[in-house]
């Protein structure tokens, strides 16, 4: 991942993976997982969670949702996201659940690990191109 990370010109010299603590996921505005299971984990960890985590794939397709009048015109990217937050919380669904899963490549072939980086890129384009398009509906 790293690699692939520094071939899309991110610094990943200090990416390092870390085990998620209640506390962290408590303090945190936006959890973004890998897997439904994973998700899922989070929850149990701390319920209040809930409402605000979501698998990355799931995030960008509620995301794709919202309508962009919805999202505060003058805020910041990161006032935006904040705003989206519960905009994608109320659209929730489970219709596409089993496209939310992006696959674990761990120990497995450079081409699993293309595919499962080409699925966080593409979620990570879809969310940003919604905090950061400009409003356009009232």
């Amino acid at each position: 991942m790293v690699r692939l990370l520094e071939e899309q010109g991110v610094d990943a010299e200090n990416f390092a993976a870390q085990q998620l603590t209640k506390p962290m996921a408590n303090g945190a505005d936006l959890i973004l997982t890998a897997t439904r299971r994973q998700r899922a984990a989070v929850v149990e960890l701390s319920p209040a969670t809930v409402r605000r985590t979501f698998t990355l794939r799931e995030f960008a397709r509620l995301a794709q949702q919202v309508a962009p009048g919805k999202l505060p015109d003058s805020a910041a990217p990161a006032g935006r996201l904040a705003a989206l937050v519960p905009l994608a919380t109320a659209g929730r669904q489970q219709v596409e659940a089993e496209l939310d899963d992006i696959i674990d490549p761990y120990r497995r072939s450079d081409a699993v690990y293309q595919e499962a980086f080409a699925h966080i890129l593409d979620a990570v384009h879809a969310i940003g191109t919604v905090v950061l398009a400009e409003r356009t509906q009232q």
